[in-house]
């Protein structure tokens, strides 16, 4: 019943989770020594616990290479991290509220049962999607310095793979993951 696909439908959301998380962590971890940042582990580390907000804080704060520029100011770099980190997820979380949807929809005048599975997961994926990371680019932009610019130094040698490339892969491992998990 229901009650049985509680604990599994729980799992498959943890297990994607730290899958994505993971998937950045490791890409922190190789983008902050690539840099000789001074504490890649630790920035890896919050990365692995707190997934897009800890990669907000890496992108804030990382040691720009030459030619990079950091425009915005802190608060909104993070946002717009933020932002992109959430995007990249939200494939595999519409699968996963598929599988959570579907097994709501039997439940008579329910949101699925009313207007259909895949259609009650989008809205919902999307509504929460843009709630939160509406929320984050409102908040960094209310603070968003127009001329503050940080710009790199020619010593900082740049990772060979971009922060939206990892988040592609990250993303792109979550959607297997949660198509794996989420039937």
């Amino acid at each position: 019943m229901v009650g049985d696909r509680i604990q599994p439908m729980l799992r498959a959301r943890l297990a994607t989770h730290f899958l994505f998380n993971l998937v950045l962590a490791a890409w922190v971890w190789y983008d902050a020594s690539t840099r000789r940042a001074r504490k890649p582990l630790f920035a890896s580390a919050i990365t692995l616990m707190w997934g897009p907000l800890g990669l907000a804080f890496w992108s804030s704060d990382r040691p720009l290479a030459g030619g990079e520029e950091r425009l915005g100011g802190t608060a909104w770099v993070m946002a717009r991290t933020f932002g992109l980190a959430l995007t990249a997820l939200m494939p595999a979380a519409f699968v996963l509220m598929v599988a959570a949807i579907r097994d709501r929809a039997a439940v008579p005048d329910s949101f699925g049962a009313r207007i259909g599975v895949v259609p009650a997961s989008l809205a919902l994926t999307a509504g929460g999607w843009a709630l939160i990371v509406g929320t984050a680019l409102v908040l960094g932009s209310a603070s968003r310095r127009t001329a503050r610019a940080e710009y790199g130094a020619p010593v900082v040698k740049p990772a060979c793979l971009p922060l939206e490339t990892a988040l592609a892969v990250a993303g792109l491992a979550a959607l297997v993951l949660a198509l794996t998990l989420g039937r």
